[in-house]
């Protein structure tokens, strides 16, 4: 059967205790924080005719 976070933790001294809190937080803010949308190209060349002018 599969051990709680709780009883692992038991297991751990003081300072790997700390380290496991420490990345559950890190986890925490990395799902809290919106994900950037990626860029589109959809505008790539889209002033080619102005090119020879500037």
């Amino acid at each position: 059967m599969m051990e709680s976070i709780e009883e692992l933790m038991e297991k751990l001294p003081p300072d790997l205790q700390q380290e496991v809190k420490d990345f559950a937080r890190f986890l925490v803010e990395k799902k809290a924080k919106p994900r950037r949308k990626k860029l589109r190209l959809t505008w790539a060349g889209g002033l080619r005719e102005f090119r020879n002018q500037y």
